[in-house]
């Protein structure tokens, strides 16, 4: 019986994808032949091991370790670098050592150097700085960028580092200083400080802090100055969550701190939230706060000075939801609910301004001063009350 021209067809496309797809099997004639590639071609980096510490970095180029690097001596650096333009990949080892002090520096950077990357590797147990060298980021090294790096257990600062710098996904834990300090015009993301002796993180002027964690730190969780802070969290510091000064916060959190969850100098707080706080949950001066929360802190939600506190939610706080006692305040569109002592308190000589509050379940709604400008309570039909009347129950 003769094949159908379909099953003739399918064999011969078969037949025709096998041709095409399939390669010689026969090796070419002869010996292999070489490259011609130096080794220095095929791996263009130089190694870092054990025999070459302490290693000094004098030219530009890429760095590699090749194991974990441990110290033979006491009072140097592991490795020093005194030239621009270099990458370090710890490649997922350590410098390390068992106890703290043999090392001075993990990686020592010349105050005068920049551009230099370390990434994906653990440094800890230092007798100074696991990174850097100088005490202040004014004299550190500028446009550093570490990448996956941890740096645990150091005598001083976890990483100093100057101008320009970027820090991404690093853990700065238990170092005796600062976690990380960084200069002004530099960017920490996705990282995380716990269980520093002092701050968790400070930065300098016109940086960007994002999506951080502070936990556990001796002082401060964050400390920033005229900077940008958003998606961060701070809890359980000695000292307050947040402290900015003239800077911009957003999608923040404070819980659990000693002393204030946000302490804010001429700065604003917009979508934050401070809860369980030993002191209060926002501490501001000369500052702008906006549709914010302060739950549940053992003073006030809100302890005010020459600030404007707007469309923000204030519960449960121990003394008083707002506490606007030192006047120049501006309290518009809050709400104060089941606070211990007063919602809205002022007993200010100079005066604020109190409008379209709802106050409810507080044990006196609102205490305000005859200096105060405000919309009169009222607690009664809504439907009589002003436009800038405070509503209570």
């Amino acid at each position: 019986m003769p094949a159908s021209p379909i099953a003739t067809a399918a064999t011969a496309a078969a037949a025709l994808a096998a041709t095409t797809l399939a390669g010689p099997l026969t090796p070419p004639p002869g010996a292999p032949q070489p490259t011609n590639k130096t080794l220095q071609q095929v791996e263009p980096r130089f190694p870092i091991s054990q025999a070459d510490t302490p290693f000094v970095i004098a030219r530009a180029g890429s760095y590699y370790l090749t194991e974990n690097l441990t110290p033979l001596a006491t009072g140097s650096d592991c490795i020093r670098v005194v030239a621009s333009d270099v990458t370090i990949d710890l490649n997922g080892f350590l410098i390390t050592d068992s106890e703290i002090g043999i090392w001075d520096e993990g990686i020592d950077l010349a105050g005068d150097v920049s551009n230099v990357t370390i990434r994906n590797g653990t440094i800890s147990n230092c007798e100074d700085a696991g990174v850097g060298g100088r005490i202040v980021p004014s004299t550190s090294a500028t446009e550093i960028t570490l990448e996956g790096v941890a740096i645990i257990n150091c005598g001083f600062h976890g990483a100093v580092l100057g101008r320009g710098s970027i820090v991404r996904g690093c853990t700065f834990k238990q170092n005796a200083s600062r976690g990380l300090w960084v200069g002004e015009a530099s960017v920490v993301r996705d990282s995380v400080f716990n269980e520093n002796g002092f701050l968790g993180l400070e930065a300098d002027d016109q940086s960007a802090v994002i999506s951080c964690t502070a936990s556990l730190n001796g002082d401060d969780g964050f400390r920033v100055t005229r900077s940008t802070v958003m998606h961060c969290a701070a809890s359980e510091n000695a000292a307050d969550g947040l402290s900015a000064t003239e800077s911009n916060l957003a999608n923040c959190v404070a819980r659990a701190n000693t002393e204030d969850g946000f302490a804010l100098f001429t700065s604003s707080a917009s979508r934050c939230s401070s809860a369980a706080n030993t002191l209060n949950g926002f501490a501001a001066i000369d500052s702008f706060i906006t549709e914010s929360s302060a739950d549940s802190n053992t003073q006030s939600g809100f302890d005010i000075t020459g600030t404007t506190v707007q469309r923000s939610h204030a519960r449960a706080n121990m003394a008083h939801g707002i506490d606007a006692s030192t006047g120049d305040n501006v309290i518009d569109s809050n709400s104060v609910i089941a606070n211990t002592i007063r919602g809205v308190f002022s007993a200010s000589v100079s005066g604020n301004i109190v409008i379209r509050n709802t106050a409810i379940g507080n044990a006196s709604n609102y205490t305000l001063s005859v200096s105060d400008s405000f919309g009169n309570p009222s607690s009664g039909s809504l439907s009589t009350a002003g436009p800038w009347a405070n509503i209570q129950n």
